[in-house]
């Protein structure tokens, strides 16, 4: 036998070496977490065993193409009062969230992180292991009646009275399917429902005003003069345009040596202003052109009393305040400058009596009936 077992092992094949093994390679954790706390805050140690708690598989290997969530966390107690601050930054590739966190205890805080960075990691498992609704108490069960004794034979008085029908118990309402996300990009704001118009917002149509206009300053000659006049005019939200109408009222000038002459005007206007304001006050900045006839009648102490007029073209400036105590109703003051284009004198037998200057000043008070404005609605 010895001999046949020696045969066997000189004629059996030599065995092969065995391979050496490959290192397994360890890949990087889904969570790489830093934290710092006060001693008397849970620690590292405990907030992962609140995170397994959260997420079962939070040490499985990364998949490939996934980055690992980084979560710098730092709890301090804030020095104001009695409450914890949590300082919690989520960092992921090239996107990142930082928050600060209050509460009254730093368990709580400690909590509300485990929370944040269970949802980043995976939103549908955090669901899932989300501690159940507690239920609602239900009725407390009612005893059952016990079965009434059959009766003997006998005539049948009516049909038999129906069994009383036991208390069904409620169930609770299903808890609601929970929709968890945390976006690590800023929050954008709410586009409006309808573009050009915010909510809760009047949108404001075009208005008409009516304006009487008694002013008074130096010109269209070079004296002081009075004026009455009148304007209409459309408002817009910050702008308004019009049309207004002046009669200068008539005023005599006479030279030392007796010669004279009385002198009016009539004027006609537009302007166009930019009317800045908050509330009950306006301030419109306005620009414009006028026109008319200036005239002028000879005293009747001359030989021949003529008249004579001269065609007016002035450019207009002037800022004004406007008070608007009623929606409907306004006062104003302007101080409008002009500057004519058109130059002239008047004379008696070349003895000059008025003149055109190269500036006028005016002051103006206006009354300001406005009507409602058309279009106007309200979102509701």
């Amino acid at each position: 036998m010895r001999v046949v077992a020696l045969l066997a092992t000189l004629l059996a094949p030599p065995e092969q070496p065995a391979e050496p093994l490959a290192p397994a390679v360890q890949r990087p954790r889904r969570l790489q977490l830093e934290w710092q706390g006060p001693p008397a805050c849970p620690s590292i140690d405990e907030v992962r065993e609140r995170l397994d708690a959260r997420l079962p598989e939070l040490d499985a290997p990364l998949l490939p193409g996934q980055l690992p969530l980084e979560v710098h966390a730092q709890l301090v107690a804030a020095p104001s009062n009695d409450e914890f601050e949590l300082e919690l930054s989520l960092v992921r590739g090239r996107e990142s969230h930082a928050r600060v966190i209050r509460a009254s205890s730093c368990s709580l805080l400690t909590d509300a992180a485990v929370l944040v960075i269970a949802v980043t990691l995976d939103p549908v498992a955090t669901a899932l292991n989300l501690p159940a609704k507690t239920e609602a108490p239900t009725s407390p069960s009612v005893p059952e009646p016990e079965p009434e004794p059959e009766p003997g034979p006998g005539p049948a008085l009516g049909p038999p009275e129906p069994a009383p029908q036991r208390p069904t118990e409620r169930e609770p309402p299903p808890a609601p399917d929970l929709d968890l996300d945390l976006d690590l990009d800023p929050p954008t704001r709410p586009r409006s429902a309808e573009p050009g118009r915010a909510r809760g917002l009047e949108a404001r149509g075009l208005q008409l005003a009516a304006r009487v206009l008694p002013s008074g300053g130096y010109g269209p000659t070079n004296t002081a003069y009075a004026s009455i006049g009148g304007g209409l005019a459309v408002l817009g939200e910050r702008w308004r345009a019009g049309a207004d109408a002046r009669w200068v009222v008539p005023r005599s000038v006479t030279r030392s040596d007796g010669v004279g002459g009385s002198f009016d005007a009539w004027l006609l206007g537009a302007l166009g202003c930019f009317v800045p304001g908050r509330r009950h006050i306006e301030l419109p900045l306005c620009a414009g052109l006028e026109a008319g006839q200036l005239r002028a009648r000879g005293l009747d102490t001359l030989p021949v009393a003529t008249r004579a007029t001269i065609p007016h073209v002035a450019l207009r400036l002037s800022q004004g305040i406007t008070w608007v105590p009623l929606e409907h109703l306004a006062f104003g003051f302007d101080l409008e400058l002009a500057a004519p284009l058109t130059r002239g004198e008047f004379v008696v037998d070349d003895l000059l009596v008025q003149r055109v200057p190269p500036l006028t000043v005016r002051g103006i008070l206006g009354v300001e009936l406005r009507l409602p404005r058309a279009g106007a609605s309200r979102n509701k």
